[in-house]
């Protein structure tokens, strides 16, 4: 109850279920096995691309067709200093942590080459929050306020904000699905963006890295923007009109206020899945690995008609 600042993947964890935040904000077990590949890859993906944009091989604020091959050159050396500050790359693991690393950058940086528009580099790790190294203040909301890193905004001449958040995964989630996959952060990161930065939300986006056959950023982008980012490949339900767009923002807003309120009211429970009535309801996601110390019966609840997927 007396904590005042909250992350963003912090409520998100808590409304995928509330004992598997409670176990690891407050339990806080400790893993027996190393950190996981995923883990040390995503950490050098993020440090890389934080350190390359802010210093570029060149005079643009991103690659282009033209400037690409340097860009991944770049990349290519700032992983290998990275990871020998981290102690890595003695072991054929953590060689191929590296060469996956260096495999999943170049993909993007081609990638981002094709990108075109107004919409240009600007802030990197944009912290804000109660420590010294945060550029901005947290965010205060409803007697609570909001600390995180957004990975990149994107601005235009005008003060349009385009959020990014690199994901290295195979899929990421649709606008569409925020609330039935607990997703908060993206429309969090716009409130940010708007009162800490004065910028105008334009939307934001989650970047599957490791994507193979599907690799289009998805979550929210303000119709009106839609052809300034006609290059990203949007997906027509990630679109929104002006009302649902800020309608999203801020049902965010009050589920994060509410996940607020539970968590300083000691409402830990053993309640995986997303809302009632979503697929999944009540059934523990299969990640989770805290069956020894929650003993909670996994036997999955009757299933709702699943939805047809997105074109």
């Amino acid at each position: 109850g007396a904590v005042r600042a909250y992350g963003g993947t912090t409520l998100e964890r808590f409304d995928t279920c509330s004992y598997i935040w409670f176990a690891e904000h407050e339990l806080r077990p400790q893993p027996l096995e190393p950190a996981p590949e995923a883990l040390l890859q995503g950490g050098i993906v993020h440090a890389v691309l934080d350190r390359l944009y802010r210093q570029p091989p060149g005079d643009a604020a991103r690659p282009t067709p033209a400037t690409v091959g340097a860009w991944t050159g770049r990349a290519t050396e700032l992983v290998a200093a990275i990871a020998a500050e981290r102690e890595l790359g003695g072991s054929p693991a953590e060689r191929a942590v590296r060469r996956g690393a260096e495999r999943l950058l170049g993909r993007f940086l081609a990638e981002e080459a094709g990108r075109e528009g107004p919409f240009e580099p600007r802030l990197f790790e944009a912290r804000f929050g109660e420590d010294e190294a945060s550029e901005k203040p947290a965010l205060e909301l409803d007697g609570w306020s909001l600390h995180g890193a957004i990975d990149r905004i994107d601005r235009t001449a005008d003060g349009r904000a385009l959020v990014h958040d690199y994901k290295v995964a195979g899929k990421v989630t649709p606008g569409a699905k925020f609330e039935e996959q607990g997703k908060l952060q993206l429309p969090l990161y716009l409130l940010a963006a708007q009162d800490l930065w004065d910028l105008a939300p334009a939307g934001a986006l989650y970047h599957p890295l490791r994507g193979t056959r599907e690799r289009r950023p998805r979550g929210l982008v303000l119709d009106q923007d839609r052809a300034d980012l006609d290059s990203y490949g949007l997906v027509g339900t990630d679109v929104l009109p002006g009302d649902r767009f800020e309608l999203a923002i801020a049902e965010a807003r009050e589920r994060a206020d509410r996940i607020v309120a539970r968590m300083r009211g000691g409402e830990i429970g053993r309640d995986p899945g997303p809302p009632p009535g979503y697929r999944d309801h009540d059934v523990c996601p299969t990640y989770c690995a805290l069956a020894p110390i929650c003993r909670r019966d996994r036997t999955p609840v009757a299933d709702v008609e699943r939805e047809p997927e997105e074109q």
